[in-house]
């Protein structure tokens, strides 16, 4: 985990390229009225599981580029968290591993929230559209579906 925060750390701070590329905003639009909230500067590699990982002697790298966006430092260690939510971690636990990036607490609780529910309705849609007999898509959407209803049990408590 060490050597993923560590690269996590490092993208969190690497500003997005002067080329053209979609905004994080644009493409959460249609998800929420909220997706202003995901506004930013840094790149995005916004598909990061254990395939696009590579892990070597000395560090940790994201490959398969075929997602990139601008946006938000946070973003990045939010979709983390629901790849560790599917992973087997509890939300609150993933929330803690994310917590580890100094991004994190950059992060307004409303942004998160917004976030999470975003991904809960684009994880539907992919899992609506996968293959008959694609399963990782639901699962997915479950983790999605979880972290977003953590966030709204945190944000009554706050």
């Amino acid at each position: 985990m060490e050597l993923t925060i560590a690269v996590l750390e490092e993208l969190a701070a690497t500003l997005c390229p002067d080329i053209r590329l979609l905004d994080c905003v644009n493409r959460c639009a249609g998800y929420s009225d909220q997706a202003h909230l995901f506004t930013g500067e840094t790149v995005l590699h916004t598909d990061i599981n254990p395939a696009n990982t590579l892990i070597c002697g000395y560090g940790a790298h994201f490959i398969d580029w075929a997602w990139p966006i601008r946006g938000a430092s946070w973003v990045e260690p939010a979709i983390w968290v629901i790849r560790l939510i599917d992973a087997g971690h509890t939300p609150a636990s993933a929330e803690t591993w994310a917590g580890k990036l100094r991004t994190w607490d950059t992060a307004p609780a409303e942004s998160l929230t917004a976030f999470a529910h975003v991904n809960a309705h684009m994880w539907d849609e992919i899992a609506e559209q996968a293959p008959q007999g694609s399963n990782w898509q639901k699962h997915m959407a479950a983790s999605a579906h979880a972290w977003a209803d953590h966030r709204e049990e945190a944000d009554r408590w706050t």
